[in-house]
């Protein structure tokens, strides 16, 4: 029973990271958009963003 809930335990927390990580990265990018008042692709270029990365961050973005 301890093992299932450990697992558990760290499949979430690599979830949360992953979603934590999106969330730092989208609001970085959205900075500096706002800051050189450039375009999401020129952002993402900036950052040599590629990817699912991207894309996850294109979709956030644009919500």
């Amino acid at each position: 029973m301890g093992d299932i809930v450990e697992e558990f335990a760290k499949e979430y927390a690599q979830e949360y990271g992953e979603i934590v990580r999106v969330e730092e990265r989208s609001n970085m990018i959205k900075h500096l958009m706002q800051s050189l008042k450039c375009s999401l692709d020129d952002a993402l270029n900036m950052l040599n963003i590629q990817g699912n990365d991207r894309e996850t961050i294109i979709k956030r973005i644009n919500c």
